[in-house]
């Protein structure tokens, strides 16, 4: 066999365009494969750089579980009751084996309960590791439910499950609403509020607390008569109740304007000041009389002006001076029937006497009555002696 050899330059040529196109084949391939994922990774380079450098936002509640969250049963203080108007809701139970905790406390209460669930609320107030329940029940003002009226007030205590009644409020007297849990000025347990009316020209308050096994009242202010005002506030807005004050004019106080204003010290409410609007000096003896034995009988504490009249009005030594105690069977003379006390005043020059009585209204109608000396000088007329004669017996 006969071999023939290429030649050398014609060799390597071959040699060359072999390798240039298996290497041409092998590019073009590679480059159908490589260029998504370049894309790709130009693609999402800048997003990852991006994503390193911004802080991750916290996702958006669901609009969905928003409309659908049921109200809390049992606000806290300072957090909005519901309106009587929308009696608390319970949400419903997870499972056939849980009962609904408010439905499961109004099951607790003794007696008949009357009317709507006008309040509710669920906070440990003493203190004592154990939750206390306050129920308001009563009649719903559909128009005007911050004056739905509660009729029964009950407090329960849940001892880890065991639900104790601690108080029955049945009702009666004054008609009791805007039922609400406050705290008081550094006091550390919370209070039960309520509003006091009669229907007419009196607004006044309650404040209980939870003492041991007993609901007792803290403060109690609403006029015996059945007019006045009285409020309790928070007058440094930090969501602590410091002061209340009193605003009474009724025969009870002889139609004198009183404002009286109690603070708290120590843990406790105490009168700082009493307002008493006083008219001008009286002219006549009668009025100068009467004045002097009204405001006696007040016994207004904590009143420069009441203070001062007072001592305008009576001239004479300290000693002989009556006290509030001597003249407490002139009350019921005093207010509003001046008419059923007798005056006998006897005047000459600068002097006058003055005789005072009154027959009581028992079955005995035994007589009262008083003697009086007056003076008269730059202020007008002045007492300087009192004494009073007791009584006469019955009057035929």
């Amino acid at each position: 066999m006969k071999f023939e050899v290429a030649h050398p330059v014609n060799a390597r040529l071959l040699k060359f365009a072999t390798l240039l196109c298996l290497s041409l084949l092998v590019a073009a391939c590679s480059e159908d494969k490589a260029l998504p994922a370049k894309a790709s990774a130009e693609t999402a380079a800048p997003a990852a750089a991006e994503s390193l450098n911004k802080s991750p936002e916290p996702p958006e509640p669901a609009a969905a579980e928003q409309s659908t969250a049921a109200p809390d049963p049992f606000p806290a203080p300072g957090k909005p009751e519901q309106p009587a108007s929308s009696p608390p809701a319970v949400p419903a139970p997870a499972s056939s084996e849980e009962v609904q905790p408010l439905q499961n406390y109004m099951d607790a209460v003794h007696g008949d309960r009357k009317g709507d669930l006008i309040f509710s609320a669920k906070q440990d107030l003493d203190l004592d590791g154990y939750d206390e329940i306050v129920l308001g029940y009563g009649d719903l003002d559909e128009a005007e439910p911050q004056y739905s009226v509660v009729s029964e007030l009950y407090v329960l205590r849940d001892m880890d499950g065991e639900v104790v009644e601690l108080a029955h409020d049945p009702g009666g007297g004054y008609q009791k609403l805007g039922f609400k849990l406050i705290r008081l000025q550094d006091l550390p347990q919370t209070f039960i509020y309520c509003g006091l009316t009669n229907g007419g020209g009196m607004s006044g308050f309650e404040v209980q607390e939870v003492s041991g096994n007993q609901v007792l009242d803290k403060v109690y202010s609403a006029s015996p008569t059945g007019t006045g005002e009285d409020e309790i506030l928070d007058t440094n807005n930090d969501g602590q109740l410091d002061t209340y004050m009193q605003y009474r004019n009724d025969y009870n106080t002889f139609n004198y304007a009183l404002n009286r204003t109690y603070e708290m010290e120590s843990g406790e409410f105490v009168l700082q000041a009493t307002k008493v609007e006083i008219p001008e000096y009286p002219q006549e003896i009668k009025e100068v009389i009467l004045q002097y034995l009204s405001l006696t009988v007040l016994e207004v504490e904590q009143s420069p002006e009441t203070e001062e009249r007072l001592a305008r009005l009576w001239t004479g030594s300290a000693g002989t001076a009556a006290a509030a105690e001597d003249l407490g069977g002139w009350r019921e003379a005093l207010e509003g029937y001046h008419s059923e006390i007798r005056f006998d005043i006897k005047e000459k020059g600068p002097e006058a006497e003055a005789s005072l009585s009154y027959t009581d209204g028992n079955k005995q109608k035994e007589e009262h009555a008083m003697q009086l000396h007056l003076v008269k000088g730059a202020a007008g007329w002045q007492i300087d002696g009192l004494e009073l004669i007791p009584g006469q017996g019955s009057v035929q």
